[in-house]
């Protein structure tokens, strides 16, 4: 008897039942060993995908002819358009959306003209083994090698779109001094895209260069129009039947290919639960994008395509939750839970007894995987008043960066967007907390008061010696000055970007001590390569931080057809951090709304 449960199919969960009844009766109920859980596994899987639905021709009122089918209009789809369109076939975009989910608009790549220019050399070899070491060998590193090989090329053509619009492509740079425990490199590309200084909001966005520019080509959009399932003659994909807006079944008929650029199931709560419920332990907020539903990728397991049968979501450690709030999907739904910009810097960072329990010093994930392994699957991040002091000491690369890279370029959110117009609004909602001394902290936390003053203690004593003698934390120590927080935090290579953090723990000692419960954030799931027979399914994101993220104002903007990549004007961002900044006569004023890059002239703030 067979018993690899592997080669099943999504409509196979009856024969898998039958097949179950005929091990019953051999082995009687006693199917414990690795056979049953695989039997388990492999039932579980073809239930979630389903049967492709059956479709009748008279039910179909159009047929629409091209030569490429692009499904979906993100991140990868938008590309592939303009790709197809430039090349001069003749192509076509769905998307269920009004509009397009938008672009990633932090992008990495290796060799572009930009990191010429700077300077920066990476040898794509030493890449591809670390993308393979970080993935714990969970890698096609061919797949990789093709991106090291192309995407410089691919950059390169990104900067020519934008400057024919008269935008500029930064380059975030490495530093003189990079060495840290943690490979890293310096992938990171992004437009410089002009604000409208009156609303805040950019004139125009990557996603609308890429649209017009392909349109421009000859390429058609058909918005509001959702794949139902892809169509196969003798073995080949031939096209897609789709809804559109008015609920009519349509036809597309490929002639030289689909490509399907859906992006993940991050929204579907049943494939998550099936597929990684590991992660949905430690998970607290939820940056997935609107139309991550899984959708396309049960339609192109009905047609044959095989999924990785490894899954693993892409994670940051920058959400934060009440003290008597708990991790997991229910918090996840409620939407209650704040986005800590900083988490991912080195503070002190302990677990529910008051205790560290790792070197903070990482990348985004090693921390919320260790929280696996702690009470309440959370931990606890201790950082003083003064902490802006010494956030701009730490070695921060990618996203987490708070501060400009060497050559100039602006990191995602600066430290004074997050402290004037986020922090404040944490505190105001009790998602950080805020105290005048430890034993006052560990109270509202609900933490250990004894033992959280001495894991203070030992902290402080470490800092001022210099030496992190308990996890070696401190690799390129800087003592000037270091002081108030914690350590190095962890900072996350996803898949092409590493971020990364140098150690550097410093003393608690000002008052106003301030702490969150951490949660991380989850974009779309990683399924390492997607989906092969049919065209690979990436995940749909970025190299950075904003990497598959979306806020839910800008969630909510797709849904209803207005462009999604507008960063929010100032009412916009007074609401989102929970409030209006401090009142205080020395409130720093800065004009750049939160995830997005402005000019450095507007980024100087005004003492108001």
């Amino acid at each position: 008897m067979c018993d690899d449960f592997g080669d099943f199919g999504a409509g196979d969960a009856v024969a898998l039942r039958r097949l179950q009844m005929i091990c019953q009766r051999i082995v009687g109920d006693a199917l414990t060993d690795e056979r049953c859980n695989r039997y388990q596994a492999a039932v579980a899987k073809t239930e979630l995908v389903g049967a492709a639905p059956y479709l009748a021709e008279k039910d179909i009122v159009a047929t629409h002819e091209t030569d490429i089918l692009v499904v979906g209009c993100g991140t990868g789809g938008l590309f592939a358009v303009a790709a197809a369109a430039e090349a001069g076939g003749k192509v076509i975009g769905i998307d269920r959306f009004a509009v397009g989910t938008g672009i990633r608009e932090d992008l990495g790549a290796i060799d572009s003209r930009y990191q010429k220019a700077w300077g920066t050399k990476i040898d794509k070899f030493e890449f591809i083994t670390m993308a393979t070491q970080y993935a714990g060998g969970h890698i096609q590193q061919d797949l990789v090698k093709l991106w090291c090989d192309k995407s410089g090329e691919a950059i390169d053509w990104v900067g020519d779109r934008l400057a024919e619009r008269n935008i500029e492509l930064w380059h975030e740079s490495g530093d003189k001094n990079d060495e840290t425990r943690y490979k890293h490199f310096a992938i990171g590309h992004s437009p410089k895209l002009p604000i409208d200084p009156k609303t805040g909001k950019f004139k125009i966005t990557l996603a609308q260069v890429v649209e017009q520019y392909a349109a421009k080509k000859g390429a058609r959009f058909d918005y509001n129009t959702k794949m139902v399932k892809l169509e196969k003659k003798n073995g080949r994909v031939t096209g897609v039947i789709a809804e559109n807006a008015d609920g009519k079944y349509v036809r597309y008929n490929a002639a030289k290919g689909v490509v399907v650029a859906t992006g993940g199931y991050a929204q579907n709560w049943k494939m998550m639960e099936a597929l990684q419920p590991w992660n949905l332990r430690i998970i607290g907020r939820s940056g997935a994008l609107p139309g991550a539903r899984g959708d396309g990728i049960r339609a192109c397991l009905w047609a044959g395509a095989k999924m990785d049968e490894t899954h693993s979501i892409m994670m940051f450690d920058r959400t934060a939750i009440r003290p008597d709030q708990q991790p997991g999907p229910d918090t996840v739904k409620s939407g209650d839970s704040g986005f800590f910009w900083i988490g991912s810097q080195p503070w002190l960072k302990v677990n529910a007894d008051g205790r560290r329990f790792m070197n903070e010093s990482g990348t985004y994930e090693n921390i919320l995987h260790a929280d696996e392994y702690q009470k309440g699957h959370c931990h606890y991040t201790i950082f003083d008043s003064n902490w802006v002091k010494y956030a701009e000491q730490f070695k921060m690369h990618g996203c987490s960066r708070l501060f400009p890279f060497e050559n100039g370029a602006e990191p995602n959110i600066p430290w004074e967007v997050f402290r004037d117009r986020m922090l404040p609004g944490l505190i105001a909602k009790g998602y950080v907390q805020k105290a005048d001394t430890i034993e006052e902290l560990a109270k509202k936390l609900g933490l250990p008061a004894a033992q959280l003053k001495a894991t203070v203690a030992r902290n402080n004593e470490l800092y001022r010696k210099g030496a992190d003698v308990v996890y070696d934390k401190l690799e390129g120590l800087h003592v000037s000055g270091h002081a108030c927080h914690g350590r190095h935090p962890d900072q996350h290579q996803h898949e092409r970007h590493r971020h990364r953090g140098q150690p550097d723990p410093g003393p608690l000692r000002h008052r106003q001590r301030q702490r969150r419960l951490l949660r991380q954030r989850v974009p779309e799931p990683r399924h390492r390569h997607g989906l092969r027979p049919h065209g690979d399914l990436w995940p749909n994101r970025g190299p950075h931080a904003r990497q598959g993220l979306i806020p839910r104002t800008e969630r909510a903007r797709i849904e209803k057809g207005i462009s999604p990549r507008m960063p929010p004007g100032p009412q916009e961002r007074e609401q989102s951090s929970g409030g209006p900044p401090p009142s205080s006569s020395t409130f720093l004023k800065t004009t750049t709304g939160q995830g997005r890059r402005a000019d450095p002239a507007r980024r100087t703030p005004e003492l108001i």
